[in-house]
């Protein structure tokens, strides 16, 4: 016979479980009065305070709870996993350590401060963690996972790829060693290797979702969009409300072109992890394509994708007596003179806050109500962003006052995106290489840290490339959008630097791999958001 108070703390966990918060918070509150030093008890409360948001009680409940039972290792992991839901992970670390402390073969211990490290950008030291994990328990295939995902980071694929392959010869049931080995593939553009490996893990796992997928996405990526769309619409019949399922299936669809239905299901993109941590939170409601109202237009990806996104800003305008736009700081000088000044640019959400809008829509989802079909895009418009004329021209006159009237090209060769990045990036010898010709001169419009290229490039190459220091291609967007305009042409990798180009409607050369982006579609040299773009498809370098 169990005890009337523990048949009492029973049926509270029964009610933690069930995710029935509130009633087990004041039940347990209730038991703990009855019981203060019920360690337990307290654990669960602090439990049920992280499950409703409230870390910081959690924090204090499990404190409180530590000074009678220092040595609670069960208080300590739940205390540093506390702390690093807000991002403390120094205090997260020392918790997850002293544990190691008391019990120097916790396995919990080791992995969680091997993914704190990871986290933090220390994955030499994650290794030697996981790895302290794994040899506790050669089973722990996470731990082994964890060590091939820091060599990945790294950019050791040979020893992750290795290990990920061990994983799968030893662990026939790992789902998510398969899942990375072909992300890994699909990163290091070896799209056999990864639709290989893709096939495998659908074969074991016919009803996972995230097997069908990596096999969709790795087929829409080689161009092989209906096959794509039967992975995608197998995810939706075995789950039909995943939000996963319908992203993709919006993905292939907007690749097809068909705006119409693909921008609906583009909203899925909000209930994945990546989206929801982009999301701008506020009690204004959605807007639905109201027209009396103030309407506040945030923006949720980086800087190519505002310029992108900013050409439908003028249709919204002309819809709303009030448009606020808050945007990376980096555009807001040349938003500001490129469109009318009703449209109001914001850098900061303190600002947005004080505008008094009534309604807010990310800047993606304008093209729901704008862009439905071809017809709908501003072909007529060459350019919608306009440099400022004055540095166009003192920079122009910089970049000619030594050359004997050749072409100037300006070049970018490497997108800094941290999931396709190293797909799109060519080595700036073989980029420069390839596109020379007589009577030409190239123009650095690269962003970033490009030192150990420039130093290549003069080292092996007699080709010439200027770069002015007077403009941050990276922090000074109206400066490089200035540059850009004092080129004769612009010839690039699919990058920010692109979308600028054009959007100020600069003559430019897109040169794209074969798993092109959505935006660019298939098949097409041109593109219906900037009539200026040539796109040079399965471009070789």
């Amino acid at each position: 016979m169990i005890p009337a108070k523990n048949i009492e703390f029973e049926k509270i966990f029964n009610l933690y479980r069930k995710k029935k918060f509130s009633e087990a918070k004041s039940k347990c509150e209730r038991f703990i009065a009855k019981n203060k030093d019920n360690v337990l008890a307290n654990q669960l409360l602090a439990k049920i305070e992280i499950a409703v948001g409230n870390i910081s009680k959690a924090i204090s409940i499990l404190n409180l709870s530590l000074k009678t039972s220092p040595q609670n290792i069960d208080l300590l992991i739940d205390l540093g996993n506390a702390h690093k839901e807000l991002n403390n992970f120094q205090e997260s670390f020392e918790c997850y350590h002293n544990v190691t402390k008391i019990d120097p073969l916790n396995l919990i211990a080791y992995h969680n401060c091997a993914n704190l490290l990871f986290k933090l950008g220390s994955y030499n030291k994650a290794i030697d963690l996981y790895s302290k994990a794994y040899h506790i328990d050669n089973n722990h295939v996470k731990s082994l996972i964890g060590v091939a995902r820091a060599y990945e980071a790294l950019e050791d694929y040979s020893m992750a790829i290795s290990i990920y392959e061990n994983i799968v010869d030893k662990f026939i049931d790992s789902e998510t060693a398969l899942l990375n080995l072909g992300n890994l593939y699909r990163k290091i553009n070896k799209h056999d290797k990864a639709l290989r490996i893709a096939e495998e893990a659908v074969i074991k796992f016919p009803n996972n979702i995230n097997c069908l997928s990596l096999r969709g996405v790795i087929q829409k990526e080689l161009g092989m969009l209906p096959a794509a769309l039967v992975d995608f619409k197998k995810m939706k019949e075995i789950s039909p409300d995943s939000d996963l399922a319908n992203n993709n299936i919006a993905m292939t669809l907007l690749m097809m072109g068909d705006y119409q239905n693909g921008w609906p299901l583009f909203e899925a993109r909000w209930n994945l992890e990546e989206g929801r941590k982009k999301k701008y939170i506020s009690s204004k409601p959605v807007w639905n394509g109201q027209k009396t109202c103030n309407l506040l237009v945030w923006a949720e990806q980086g800087i190519g994708d505002q310029v992108m996104y900013s050409s439908i800003l003028s249709d919204a305008s002309a819809s709303v007596d009030n448009l606020f736009v808050l945007v990376d700081k980096r555009l807001k000088e040349l938003f500001a003179r490129s469109f009318d000044s009703k449209i109001k640019f914001i850098e900061t959400r303190e600002e947005a806050e004080k505008t008094g809008y009534d309604f807010q829509l990310p800047m993606a989802s304008l093209a729901k109500f704008f862009r439905n079909s071809e017809k709908n895009f501003h072909r007529e418009q060459s350019s919608y962003l306009l440099a400022d004329p004055l540095k166009v021209s003192q920079l122009r006159l910089m970049l000619t006052k030594n050359e004997d009237e050749k072409k100037l090209i300006g070049v970018s060769w490497k997108s800094v995106n941290p999931k396709n990045g190293l797909k799109r990036g060519v080595s700036l010898i073989d980029f420069l290489e390839k596109i020379n010709e007589p009577g030409i001169q190239f123009v650095n419009l690269q962003y970033g840290d490009i030192t150990a290229d420039l130093i290549e490039l003069n080292k092996n190459s007699q080709i010439k490339l200027i770069s002015l220091e007077e403009i941050d291609n990276f922090h000074n967007i109206d400066g490089l959008a200035a540059l850009i305009m004092a080129c004769d042409e612009v010839i690039s990798i699919d990058n920010s630097t692109v979308h600028l180009s054009g959007a100020l409607g600069k003559n430019t050369k897109v040169l794209l791999q074969s798993s092109a982006d959505w935006r660019w579609q298939q098949y097409r040299a041109d593109t219906p958001w900037y009539p200026s773009m040539q796109l040079i498809r399965d471009a070789i370098i």
